[in-house]
């Protein structure tokens, strides 16, 4: 089962464009992508409840089979390439390995799950990617000149986009990786590029197309744009 069906994203957008102010915007936005990890979390729990509770000895024996670094590369890449909702997701990473891989051992689901499950104990990636959005928030902030609003580069999607729609987005949360791949290439790439500019931005973020990249930066400039505004009231106030 899918994360979020093509008609749930649109009645999100419908939602999102229906509030009135930017932070209630900004926190309508947080709490879904907190529910979306959550759903994530759901699943991968499950997986691995179920798997554990009818092939443990199995899955003991397999589990002993050894994985190269090259191997655990091409691990990292299929789950990546096929995320939480992709059916059969396991045995279709598991296929995509053994495809790719070099080392002559075959692998199954049983065997791809477990060292999923070591990889996520390992690297903590829930935390990861609860500080993404706060690193690239103050990365944008710290970036920006004192005094003025962060640019919308014209507002790219309005004046570069052909009509767009939520297929071409990518539901998962941006990790720290993805915003670094991304700061990065808006520096190699700056914006007097024009229209050609967002795509070879999104050519440098593997998982990310044109319309990821532009509405990730639009968001984080209506964070930073929604914190200055909060600012400029609060001093009015005081005065």
């Amino acid at each position: 089962m899918n994360i979020y069906s093509l008609e749930e994203l649109q009645t999100f957008r419908q939602q999102f464009e229906g509030l009135d102010s930017e932070d209630l915007k900004r926190d309508f936005f947080l709490k879904k992508m907190a529910e979306m990890n959550t759903k994530l979390e759901s699943e991968r729990i499950a997986l691995l409840t179920t798997n554990n509770s009818m092939n443990g000895q199995t899955n003991n024996v397999s589990s002993k089979k050894h994985w190269s670094y090259d191997d655990i590369q091409l691990l990292i890449k299929a789950i990546k390439l096929f995320p939480a909702g992709t059916q059969d997701r396991w045995a279709v990473i598991a296929k995509w390995v053994n495809d790719k891989s070099t080392s002559g051992v075959t692998r199954n689901h049983r065997d791809v799950i477990g060292k999923a499950k070591d990889l996520q104990n390992s690297d903590q990636s829930q935390t990861l990617r609860e500080e993404a959005n706060k690193n690239a928030f103050k990365t944008l902030e710290k970036n920006q000149p004192k005094g003025t609003q962060p640019s919308d580069e014209s507002d790219p999607s309005q004046r570069f986009d052909a009509p767009r729609t939520f297929v071409d987005l990518n539901a998962n949360p941006w990790n720290n990786e993805e915003q670094q791949l991304l700061e990065q290439a808006m520096k190699t790439y700056p914006s007097s590029l024009g229209t050609e500019r967002w795509d070879l931005i999104s050519k440098c973020i593997p998982n990310r197309s044109r319309t990821d990249c532009i509405e990730r930066y639009k968001y984080l400039v209506k964070l930073v744009k929604s914190k200055n505004e909060a600012k400029t009231v609060v001093h009015k106030n005081k005065k």
